[in-house]
């Protein structure tokens, strides 16, 4: 009776130890469970595509904590990668090339988990790194519409290996990963094909109101100058109605590509509308940028046209922030290139009056 009475005791208190495990294993994986939900309410939240991919990373911790992260696109045939947690050079190098020989596995089996980088040829010199030596890894693939759009790898040092909640975790992460890159990489196309001129790939009148506004913010700060130069195809409408509009799309094209050639590394080229282009010069004081609309001029003029040659107008404005808004700038650089239409076309006028500071429109 008494070793029955024991052993009943025993089985109890097993059962109590028990219970207390699998009571703490609960709350360890209820706090990881609003640790990643919190983590995939953040990736929805931003639609910005370097937000988002920053934060893919940066997140991912929460999935499977403790461990070094690296996240690879997909950039045409090849694995790219574009953001990690400060692993080496020769490291990324390898799983690029790992990722690349198993795209399709990734894409049709899904996670994937090595538990010895040493054992798989395209990843053994991983565990030879010095600065960080890596034991094994756990990616789980980016998948959209059956489209892969990048691998997220969870690498872990020394003999730590991933066990199946770990797995499960980052395929949940890279599940949600994956549809807010596919978002942003969308709001990103959009907002570019809202800011380009479609014919020419210049930006449009509204992406160089708002650039012009940034730049002015810029310039206030540091009291330089800003100018605009505003151009203005000659004649332009005999070409359309000597040659068709297809042939004058094609002059328009040439010009886009000349203006960008004649232009600095930081100055922005919009199209504003028709045959009108416009050029903002950040730091560009009267003397240099009428060079550079001089210089914007001869190179449309060696834009090839079948009747005659292509010639231009310009009309140059300069101002500091202080004296001016972008809307006024924009006004005289406007009015000088009228000037250069009613002088006889083909010359650069350069504005010499100052606006009064008005709001920006």
């Amino acid at each position: 009776m008494a070793w029955e009475f024991t052993l009943a005791a025993r089985t109890m208190r097993f059962m109590h130890r028990r219970l207390r495990v699998l009571e703490l294993r609960v709350r360890e994986q209820d706090d990881a469970a609003e640790r990643l939900l919190s983590s995939l309410e953040d990736l929805s939240s931003d639609l910005r595509l370097d937000e988002v991919l920053d934060q893919i990373t940066a997140k991912a911790q929460t999935a499977v904590g403790g461990k070094e992260f690296a996240l690879l696109l997909a950039d045409g045939d090849r694995m790219r990668a574009d953001r990690h947690s400060g692993i080496p050079k020769p490291s990324l190098a390898a799983l690029e090339s790992w990722a690349d020989e198993h795209r399709e596995t990734l894409l049709e089996r899904g996670t994937v988990v090595v538990d010895d980088l040493a054992t798989d040829p395209a990843l053994a010199k991983l565990p030879r790194q010095a600065g960080m030596p890596l034991g094994s890894m756990c990616a789980a693939p980016l998948v959209f519409r059956d489209g892969l759009l990048g691998v997220l790898a969870a690498l872990a040092h020394g003999s730590t290996v991933f066990l199946p909640g770990d797995a499960a975790g980052l395929s949940a992460y890279a599940a949600h990963a994956a549809i807010a890159l596919s978002n942003a990489r969308l709001v990103n196309r959009l907002e570019h094909q809202a800011a380009e001129d479609p014919l020419t790939g210049l930006a449009n009148q509204r992406a160089f109101h708002h650039v012009c506004a940034a730049e002015f913010s810029r310039a206030q700060r540091t009291g330089a100058e800003v100018s605009i130069v505003m151009l203005d195809l000659d004649h332009f409408k005999a070409i359309n109605d000597a040659h068709g509009h297809l042939y004058g799309d094609r002059v328009l094209l040439g010009v886009a590509e000349a203006l960008r050639a004649s232009s600095r590394g930081r100055d922005a080229v919009a199209r504003m509308g028709g045959e009108e282009f416009a050029i903002l010069l950040p730091d560009a004081d009267a003397d240099s940028a009428y060079e550079i609309a001089e210089r914007a001029r001869c190179a449309i003029a060696l834009v090839p046209v079948a009747s005659a040659a292509l010639s231009c107008s310009a009309g140059v404005a300069t101002a500091s922030p202080s004296d001016a808004s972008p809307v006024d700038l924009l006004a005289l650089a406007d009015r000088a290139l009228y000037e250069a239409k009613r002088h006889g076309r083909g010359r650069t006028v350069a504005s010499r009056r100052v606006a009064s500071r008005s709001s920006l429109a």
